[in-house]
């Protein structure tokens, strides 16, 4: 009762509320812990955000625990098929929803993309690699379905949904050949999350330690490529990084930040 007082600046305080415990933007607890105990799977020296709980009647003890970041992965899926038309099932939740669907075809812009009755946003194409953006699609499980501009072709479809997304900063892309990495830099802020979508021509890759892989599609079946997609938190300069062993052709990346809900 005699320490001294901090103000972490959270967003609710209210118990049952989604933002209960969230830190707001402007909070300077926001990647001020270290992960000793490795609870956010980054490893111990990753930075975590800090904050402390007590009950309001006293009666608990202070405790001191990792605070959500804003942004979370909620769920993946992937398919690969020579044909037409390609789709999947996809099931996002949570508030604040977000979809990244990613599209390798032939490298011609598809004929359409949609997410159940919805139509996503194309942010950027890079050769083969087509990603588009939706913001809150439909809970529950939605058929995403990308169709071809040249008929039966070469197709790879991904999504990826995380909760707590406020908005889609503007996508950067690049491509090399027969490299054994592929990287690109990004600008964001520490509270944003940055995201990438990538082909390397090989049969197996691997983003950098530094990104949590959310697809990891090496070999799918309709050539020799891997996809993937990853993501890592925020900084002023952010790298996104594949690598492969060999590679022999065109390797693409896009990577795109996000910025989470006030």
């Amino acid at each position: 009762m005699n320490s001294a007082t901090r103000d972490p600046l959270l967003s609710s305080t209210l118990w049952g509320d989604p933002q209960l415990g969230h830190l707001q933007t402007g909070s300077l607890e926001r990647n001020s812990g270290q992960d000793i105990l490795n609870l956010l799977g980054g490893g111990t020296s990753a930075s975590i955000n800090r904050g402390c709980f007590i009950s309001s009647d006293m009666t608990d003890a202070i405790g001191v625990r990792p605070l959500p970041t804003g942004i979370e992965f909620d769920a993946a899926s992937q398919a690969a098929q020579e044909i037409a038309s390609i789709s999947l099932v996809h099931t996002a939740s949570g508030l604040d929803r977000h979809a990244f669907i990613g599209v390798l075809n032939d490298g011609t812009v598809p004929a359409s993309v949609t997410y159940g009755s919805q139509t996503p946003t194309l942010i950027k194409s890079e050769g083969r690699l087509h990603l588009y953006s939706l913001m809150n699609p439909d809970t529950g499980p939605q058929t995403v379905t990308a169709v071809s501009s040249i008929g039966v072709t070469n197709q790879v479809l991904c999504v990826v949904s995380r909760t707590g997304v406020g908005s889609v900063g503007t996508a950067v892309s690049t491509q090399n050949i027969e490299q054994p990495t592929i990287f690109v830099n990004i600008s964001a802020s520490p509270e944003d999350l940055v995201t990438d979508y990538c082909q390397m021509v090989s049969l197996s890759m691997a983003a950098d330690t530094s990104q949590e892989e959310r697809i990891s599609f090496d070999d799918p079946g309709v050539g020799y490529l891997s996809v993937g997609m990853s993501d890592q938190p925020g900084a002023s300069s952010v790298q996104m990084l594949w690598s492969t062993d060999a590679t022999y052709g065109d390797n693409m990346l896009i990577a795109v930040a996000l910025t989470p809900a006030s």
